[in-house]
């Protein structure tokens, strides 16, 4: 498992953090802000949802609307077919000798079917046509519609039932002398009239719908501006790299958006006290860091002279450790071990504190295969009890870096390998490359740095557990500072270091970008 550094440094599948240019918006700096209605919206949702109601609170109007008109008709037909009913039930029998049209049928709509005695007591079947008389239509389809006419009980109430000629409203009437009058009229004008309706509802509904979409898309549109250049501040200030340093935190919502009598505003009054806090705070964490930096800066400095002194008289004493007994040439040795330990010490704190308060390095196109090849030369003097070998392109790999410190960063790591591995590991430093970026890498295949600390692994003074604890060649632990400056001096050169460690097998890379020289 592979193991980068997160703070410091830029992640191997992530460019450069460029500045992102200035949108165009209401006030310098801020971001443009989301759509209001894109996919997933609080916009979009409210807007669907108000939809949803409009759609059905138009459907049951019109819905009811339709049901009440046809109530109202079906009445007013039966009211008209149960008056005409009643005004044949209660009057003289049909003459026979008579026009039935002149008797029954005037004031009555077309396809008015009455079935009533005559004189005679017999059933007479009538139908009103086209031009207003006793239609000559096929006896033999209206004696089928008047059986089924007199199948409903003459009960006086109206009744629905569909014939040969259509839908009709029948409603049947006792006479009082004996038989019944069945009279029936065409329900054709009222199924249009609701069919005309549904139509004009329906039309009405989307109408509606569409009102409604584009008042409330509109209403809501300008409602939820204030919330959308709230998002885009806070992508805006998501951005910035808040661990370390001085933070810019300068974007604030627009005062127009932060009036706290209004709900949104509300929210983005909250929003900028909470960046003025955060700003606030940053500030000071910042300011205490740059106390801290010079502080430990000072102190270094400050102690390299009286650590020199010790360690000089140190080693005078050791020219004459002879004349003194043997706890004496003890504790003298110690003094000039730890002495020594100490102004090693002092020396990385110093680098680094010089690393964080100015970063700036002499970059100019370097091969890397020469850094490796004479950093590796140098491990083998020191660690002779260690298999150096070296993996190498054919051709050059020219970096922008500083030699100097490139060359400090890897043997840095190279004495890392040689002070926590026991004789006879197996040392490799190579060179490649990774797409428009150059590789340096340190391999062995001692015990392994413990995977629960590859996290921390560059963090200042950190250390692994006893499998890799050893002292170097002065008889000292190292100062748990090694790593952190590999981390410092790699994020000066805009790259990044990984580690990768498991029993057996240890690879930690640099990463820098290749010169285009």
């Amino acid at each position: 498992m592979t193991v980068d550094k997160p703070v410091g440094f830029r992640p191997p599948d992530q460019p450069e953090p460029v500045e992102p240019p200035v949108p165009v918006t209401t006030e310098p700096g801020e971001e443009r802000p989301p759509h209001p209605f894109a996919p997933g919206s609080m916009g979009r949702s409210l807007l669907l949802r108000v939809l949803l109601i409009v759609t059905v609170a138009t459907t049951a109007v019109a819905a009811i609307s339709l049901l009440v008109t046809q109530q109202l008709l079906l009445t007013s037909l039966d009211e008209r077919v149960r008056s005409l009913a009643i005004s044949q039930a209660q009057g003289p029998p049909l003459n026979p000798m008579q026009d039935r049209s002149e008797q029954i049928f005037r004031g009555q709509p077309l396809g008015t079917i009455l079935i009533a005695p005559d004189r005679s007591g017999t059933m007479v079947v009538g139908l009103l046509g086209a031009n207003g008389t006793q239609s000559e239509t096929d006896q033999a389809e209206l004696t089928e519609a008047a059986k089924e006419m007199q199948a409903l009980p003459a009960d006086g109430q109206a009744r629905s039932v569909r014939l040969s000629y259509g839908d009709y409203r029948v409603v049947g009437i006792p006479r009082p002398s004996g038989g019944e009058v069945i009279v029936g009229q065409p329900m054709e004008g009222i199924n249009s009239t609701i069919v005309n309706l549904m139509l004009i509802g329906m039309a009405v509904c989307v109408v509606a719908i569409v009102a409604a979409a584009i008042s409330v898309r509109a209403s809501m549109s300008r409602a939820l501006q204030p919330l959308s250049r709230l998002a885009g501040t806070a992508k805006q200030v998501s951005r910035q790299e808040l661990a370390t340093g001085e933070v810019d935190l300068s974007a604030r919502v627009p005062a127009t958006d932060a009036d706290p009598s209004t709900d949104v505003g509300q929210v983005g009054y909250a929003f900028n006290h909470m960046l003025d806090n955060v700003a606030g705070a940053l500030a000071a964490r910042h300011a205490s860091e740059t106390k801290l930096r010079q502080f430990v800066a000072d102190a270094s400095h400050e102690l390299r002279n009286p650590l020199a002194a010790i360690r000089g008289y140190a080693e005078l004493l050791q020219r004459d450790s002879a004349d003194f007994n043997a706890p004496t040439q003890h504790a003298i040795r110690r003094i000039s071990s730890e002495s020594a330990r100490m102004s090693s010490l002092v020396e990385d704190m110093l680098l680094l504190a010089r690393l964080d308060s100015d970063p700036t390095l002499d970059l100019q196109p370097v091969d890397a295969s020469e850094i490796v090849i004479n950093a590796i030369s140098d491990a083998q003097v020191a660690g002779p009890d260690h298999n150096w070998r070296v993996s190498l392109p054919d051709e050059p790999v020219q970096v922008l870096a500083d030699r100097f410190r490139l060359h400090q960063v890897v043997a840095n790591l190279l004495a890392n390998a040689r002070t926590h591995t026991p004789p006879g590991t197996s040392v490799v430093a190579g060179v490649s490359t990774e797409g428009d970026q150059a590789v340096i890498s340190v391999t062995d295949d001692g015990p392994g740095f413990p995977q629960a600390l590859q996290s921390t692994a560059f963090e200042r003074f950190a250390r692994g557990d006893s499998s890799r604890a050893r002292t170097n060649s002065a008889g000292n632990e190292g100062t748990g500072l090694g790593l952190s400056i590999v981390a410092a001096v790699m994020a000066a050169h805009r790259g990044y270091a990984s580690i990768d460690s498991e029993p057996g097998h240890t690879t930690v890379k640099l990463y820098l970008d290749l010169s285009r020289d």
